[in-house]
């Protein structure tokens, strides 16, 4: 009985101590349990602290949107010098992507330039690295730098990642007034992306922008095929009845136009453009 009793005692010690360890606040960042792993790390002794711990709890601390917390913890890591530069790196990255998601932007390309520093060869983390200080350099609305770092990126990154920068590219180029390389930037996101929706929107605005009316009447047509719940609006009814104006299509405006009228009230402003664009077709053609 006192084996026994001794025994369980020893299991429920170990137990107690392995859920302690430090390699247990990793695994469980891992698996995406940051509050559990937050919570173990604070429990740790600070001896038993190293660096992949510590590390581990600043990105748990970063998925519970806890920024200073994340921070504080690298400050930590950025005091270990015996770090390879790739890793130091990317723990700069990291502390930038943080700064800038706070809505700090000059800190984040500090980040990012300290980064930089430790990767002299091209490589998808430098890439990364890149982008970050072009989304730092369009927050600031410093788009002509913006445009080389996101250039720059675009040579490196890794391939997924490849249809994100070309749609910050495009934004870049739309604020920087250079409407072919926008277009030509936003046609490089693929449609199965996530951001497709916004480029083919972005194509159809820079389309009616320049008065390429078929391009227009293709990109609304497109979107409403592929997403049609992304181009349920009132603004993508009046583009498609632009287009059938300006190419004359007098039927294909009086279909736009009955059709509208019945998803939105005559009061809506682009409704009521799409009303005076017809009515203007009309009294023309019988002119």
């Amino acid at each position: 009985m006192k084996f026994v009793s001794f025994l369980l005692f020893f299991c429920l010690w170990s137990w107690d101590v392995l859920a302690e360890h430090p390699i247990e606040v990793q695994r469980s960042t891992a698996n995406a349990q940051y509050f559990e792993a937050l919570t173990l790390y604070e429990k740790l002794p600070r001896r038993t602290l190293t660096p992949a711990t510590v590390e581990a709890a600043a990105k748990s601390a970063w998925g519970l949107g806890l920024a200073e917390q994340a921070i504080e913890h690298l400050e930590q890591l950025h005091r270990h010098d015996d770090f390879s530069p790739e890793k130091k790196a990317r723990l700069h990255l990291m502390r930038g992507t943080i700064e800038l998601q706070e809505g700090r932007p000059r800190i984040a390309l500090l980040a990012a330039e300290r980064a930089f520093q430790h990767l002299p060869e091209p490589s998808q983390l430098r890439g990364a690295v890149s982008l970050l200080w072009g989304d730092a350099f369009a927050f600031l609305q410093q788009y002509g730098i913006a445009e080389k770092r996101y250039r720059e990126a675009l040579e490196e990154v890794a391939y997924e990642i490849v249809p994100d920068v070309a749609y910050r590219l495009g934004g870049v180029y739309r604020k920087l007034g250079d409407t072919t390389k926008a277009i030509d930037a936003f046609k490089n996101v693929p449609v199965s992306h996530e951001r497709a929706p916004e480029a083919i929107r972005s194509l159809a605005q820079l389309s009616l922008q320049e008065k390429d009316y078929p391009a227009l009447q293709l990109w609304i047509e497109r979107g409403k095929e592929l997403y049609p719940d992304r181009f349920i609006d009132s603004w993508s009814e009046y583009a498609l009845g632009r287009a059938a104006a300006e190419q004359r299509d007098l039927s294909a405006l009086r279909e736009i136009r009955l059709n509208a009228l019945k998803k939105y009230p005559p009061s809506d402003l682009w409704i009521s453009l799409l009303d005076a664009l017809a009515e203007k077709a009309e009294w023309n053609s019988k002119r």
